[in-house]
């Protein structure tokens, strides 16, 4: 049985004679979803993804003055794109704050080398999105060099202005976008089209109303349920809903040791065939 969030929410809601309000409810499953995921190496949680880095660019010239953020283009392209990517100008690396169109962009802060009317420059991409479902790399797939994980404080020590480039060799998580996706850095900075596979954890949050959840939606119903009893018994100390509670609590683990046998099962088979083409 598959269902989405507003379909197992609206579904506690009837279970508990609609004594708690869907958001609270929402909270709940939430909070349950997370422990279930959490509770096993489950197999599908996983998905695969890619990182398709960006060759650099440096077509046309530019204007640059001292002590302004302003780059003005001639024979460039720049595009939205660009925007978080560096900007090396007269060997310094810039963060580009802002595109404007094909001619003109803005640095995150003001440049701070000799005036140029008609100036060279190199566009690196060094940042990159994940896919929209994936929370975190698991693993790389199909690469013929490994890219080890470290932290941004560490490469911040070892290349502060992101000098290095090459094929990349670490990654790092770096601040979301405004819409939640998970964002990363690639060290030493790619300069030309790679396509880096790799195989991630998917989103562990219900994030959306529509959001299917397949495989444990029926066990995620019993645990919604029973915390949602916990609740009104919290609230109200009527033991129909401890009693209540403990019946879907019984149904949900029973539901999810199950529910484990089956993935089990089904990851070892995975496995027997992944081994068997190999």
């Amino acid at each position: 049985m598959d269902l989405n969030v507003s379909q197992i929410a609206n579904r506690v809601y009837l279970l508990v004679d609609q004594q708690m309000p869907v958001t609270e409810i929402r909270v709940f499953l939430d909070q349950q979803y997370r422990m279930l995921l959490n509770s096993h190496q489950w197999s599908f949680v996983k998905a695969n993804g890619a990182i398709a880095t960006v060759a650099e660019r440096k077509t046309g010239t530019v204007s640059i003055i001292n002590g302004s953020a302003a780059v003005v283009g001639t024979g460039t392209a720049f595009a939205a794109g660009d925007v978080n990517s560096m900007m090396v100008l007269a060997g310094v690396p810039y963060i580009i704050s802002a595109v404007t169109n094909t001619t003109n962009l803005t640095l995150s802060s003001v440049y701070a080398g000799t005036t140029n009317t008609a100036a060279t420059y190199v566009i690196r991409t060094h940042r990159y999105n994940l896919a929209t479902n994936i929370e975190s790399i698991i693993s790389q797939s199909g690469t013929e060099w490994a890219l080890y994980e470290t932290t941004e404080t560490t490469l911040n020590q070892i290349d502060p202005n992101r000098r290095v480039t090459g094929l990349p060799r670490c990654f790092t998580y770096v601040a979301q976008t405004t819409t939640g996706v998970t964002r990363v850095e690639l060290w030493p900075v790619p300069t030309e089209t790679l396509n880096l596979p790799y195989m991630g954890l998917t989103r562990s949050s219900l994030t959306t109303s529509s959001q299917t959840i397949s495989d444990i939606s029926d066990v995620l119903l019993k645990a919604g349920a029973e915390m949602t009893c916990q609740a009104l018994f919290a609230k109200t100390s009527d033991k129909r809903w401890l009693l209540l509670g403990q019946l879907y609590g019984t149904q949900y683990r029973e539901g999810l040791v199950e529910l484990k046998r089956r993935d089990m099962r089904r990851f070892g088979m995975d496995e027997e065939r992944r081994i068997f083409r190999s």
